[in-house]
């Protein structure tokens, strides 16, 4: 039962006739009427709830705008284009219910404004009313949900939006157990044999989580063909994770009985503060945000071929992973900052239209994110080649490359989730701080729980776990474990920090089909150390590996094994 005593598995078809049922449109009309009839300090009350962001109840006032097309009306090839491109020629969007206006957060997400009269709607001003600012004001805001709380309790208190945001975290915990049982079979022979010759007597225990797990140490040929095929099999899940997932999104709304408005709501796109900005303003608005992009990458890389030089000047700090987590903390703070300044930055831009401003910040925001990683293996590369004198792991930059993504994992793992924790906690005690009493509560002045963002942030993840596998396969045990962190920390941001997020009633399946696809691409072609160069490499011998880590290749691998080759760990 729900909190109205529906049965659960009634709950979405009372909501939503089915359409194939011929009385579901005049059914769907006198719900739509006896809704509109009741007095509008009393129809809420009809459902013997206060009002909501969009109540569940008023489910049913969604319908299909005119140019929806049904997925089941899909051909073979369109449905393909959908699932694993994130591309769609159909139109996903819901009509807007009466009573209701579209209006947009600050990332550009569409939510519903209710009317609270017949004549325009409006409050005692004539604007018309955000139901949350009702809810704040009547301090009907707070649920009693607690950490122990299910995905499905989850669902019927902030909707199906943020109950897939979660359910994806979940999947996102799946594939990587997957993948981390896919390395294993080759590093538990791996790590077996070499104790068993007796390889790594003399390694110490950090020698045995940076240098024996990592692709330096696959020095015998009796495991490189269960490495190889191994990785190609974790290669392969990563192109078909965009496509399952959009299928188990599909499974989930045929089997509610729900249609997936993607794509938000019909109506007015336009963004108002924007219609005046002439082509010629708007292209140095975009010379401005993104030379300001390219900026910090810049710094990025000069910060990182800092890092470099210094540890080749000071041979000491050579042994002491000193490269790796310096790197991996430039790496995090330019992130940070950059993230701070996109949404500023996509605003600059003046975008026409809301959609645009959303595909734009988000993209940027991801784009930034994969081309930061990239610009420092590729600096590192070059380095180790060009500039060092053998310092630095005497020419193989393999071991210090499978630390640095340990370290990244580790800083996401434990720094960035205390850092959402506290930046969280610390916008919601400014906003109670100097926030205006009377309309709103302190609640408007909390950090929104902007989906876009989160996904984001498990797809960089995700991408970051892709990169490190083929080199440092232990990047999967991470990969596991920063995604259990998430769902507890952005449960508790959600329940116990945030404002209460604006109810979407629909999936971000494209988004995600799209995005999935480009980090499995981006993983196996980046160059240096992306699995498609580092597999080719491996297979045929030949390449900047085979030259700089011959222990990889040569049949005298005991010998460089016991010279340190792996430069003094």
């Amino acid at each position: 039962m729900d909190e109205n005593g529906i049965p659960l598995d009634q709950r979405n078809s009372y909501y939503q006739p089915n359409e194939a049922d011929p009385n579901a449109a005049t059914l769907q009309q006198q719900q739509q009427q006896q809704f509109q009839q009741l007095p509008d300090n009393n129809r809420y009350s009809f459902h013997q709830r206060s009002p909501s962001l969009l109540p569940d109840e008023g489910f049913y006032l969604y319908t299909t705008a005119p140019e929806y097309i049904a997925y089941s009306e899909l051909n073979m090839k369109e449905k393909i284009l959908e699932n694993m491109f994130g591309y769609t020629v159909r139109g996903k969007k819901a009509a807007i219910p009466d009573g209701y206006m579209v209006d947009y957060t600050r990332f550009g997400q569409p939510y519903l404004l209710a009317h609270t009269d017949k004549t325009g709607g409006g409050d005692s001003n004539g604007e018309p009313v955000d139901p949350t600012d009702i809810l704040a004001a009547e301090e009907h805001q707070k649920h009693n949900l607690t950490m122990r709380c299910t995905t499905q309790q989850i669902e019927e208190k902030f909707g199906i939006g943020i109950y897939l945001y979660f359910d994806f975290i979940k999947f996102c915990l799946l594939i990587n157990s997957i993948l981390l049982c896919g390395v294993l079979i080759n590093v538990v022979p791996h790590l077996y044999y070499e104790n068993d010759v007796s390889l790594f007597k003399d390694f110490t225990s950090t020698d045995m989580v940076f240098v024996a797990i990592n692709l330096a140490s696959y020095i015998h040929d009796d495991y490189k063909q269960l490495y190889y095929w191994s990785t190609v099999g974790t290669i392969i899940l990563s192109f078909l994770m965009g496509p399952i997932y959009a299928l188990k999104v599909h499974h989930y709304f045929k089997k509610q009985k729900l249609e997936d408005f993607e794509d938000g709501f019909t109506g007015d796109d336009v963004i108002r503060g924007n219609e005046r900005v002439s082509s010629r303003s708007r292209a140095f608005r975009f010379a401005v945000s993104y030379s300001v992009f390219i900026i910090l990458i810049g710094i990025s890389a000069i910060c990182t071929v800092y890092v470099l030089k210094t540890v080749n000047n000071y041979q000491f700090l050579a042994n002491i992973l000193t490269t790796s987590l310096v790197s991996a903390i430039i790496l995090r703070v330019i992130n940070v900052i950059y993230e701070f300044m996109c949404l500023y930055l996509t605003k600059l831009e003046g975008h026409r239209t809301w959609t645009n401003f959303r595909n734009h910040n988000t993209l940027k925001l991801f784009v930034f994110k994969v081309i930061n990683v990239l610009v420092l293996y590729i600096l590192r590369d070059k380095i180790f080649r060009d500039i060092t004198d053998q310092v630095v792991q005497a020419g193989c930059p393999l071991i210090d490359v499978g630390s640095q993504f340990f370290f990244i994992l580790l800083m996401d793992l434990t720094l960035q989730n205390i850092w959402e924790i506290v930046y969280s906690v610390g916008m919601a005690r400014i906003g109670r701080c100097i926030g205006k009493r009377g309309k709103k509560s302190t609640d408007s002045y909390k950090p929104e729980f902007d989906l876009a963002e989160e996904y984001l942030e498990l797809l960089y993840r995700q991408f970051i776990v892709y990169l490190g596998i083929p080199i440092y396969p232990l990047v999967a045990v991470f990969g596991v474990l920063c995604n259990l962190a998430e769902f507890y920390v952005d449960k508790f941001r959600l329940l116990k920090i945030c404002r209460r997020p604006h109810r979407v009633q629909g999936s971000m399946k494209r988004f995600l089909s799209f995005y999935l696809l480009i980090i499995a691409v981006v993983s196996v072609v980046s160059y240096p150390y992306g699995s498609g160069w580092v597999l080719v490499q491996f297979g045929f011998d030949r390449g900047d590996l085979n030259a700089n880590c011959p222990q990889l290749f040569s049949n005298n691998a005991t010998l460089l094994l016991g010279t340190n080759q792996f430069g003094g760990w």
